[in-house]
């Protein structure tokens, strides 16, 4: 079997796997709801705004208010990455407020299925 089949064949399992355990957790019904604006400064780099507000309760109760602010690198047409800090207020079990801040990172890798399981070579 070629390298190509089996990395096929790993990639195929690892969603099977995933899938096969993924279930809802909640009764109720809930809403998020999100505004994303991007600003290209030049062909490479991006500003990133994005503000979402999430409501719990079948939509009658306040969950979480979150502000993102981010900058975006796009290497070529396949690899980006981006920085980010996240501030969320949220509302717990506990009748109390709270608020969070967060630093994240994450690497985007764009490939065209067709390319990746159809390598004739």
């Amino acid at each position: 079997m070629s390298n190509t089949n089996k990395i096929k064949i790993v990639i195929i399992s690892v969603f099977v796997i995933y899938f096969q355990n993924s279930f809802g957790q909640y009764q109720d019904f809930h809403t998020w709801s999100e505004l994303t604006f991007e600003k290209k400064l030049n062909k490479k780099v991006s500003l990133i705004f994005q503000q979402d507000i999430r409501l719990q309760n079948n939509p009658s109760l306040f969950k979480d208010y979150i502000t993102v602010f981010g900058v975006q690198y796009k290497f070529n047409k396949h690899l980006r990455i981006r920085g980010s800090y996240r501030y969320t207020y949220s509302y717990d079990i506990e009748d109390l407020f709270e608020n969070e801040h967060r630093y994240y990172g994450d690497i985007k890798l764009k490939q065209k299925l067709k390319d990746l399981f159809l390598h004739t070579g």
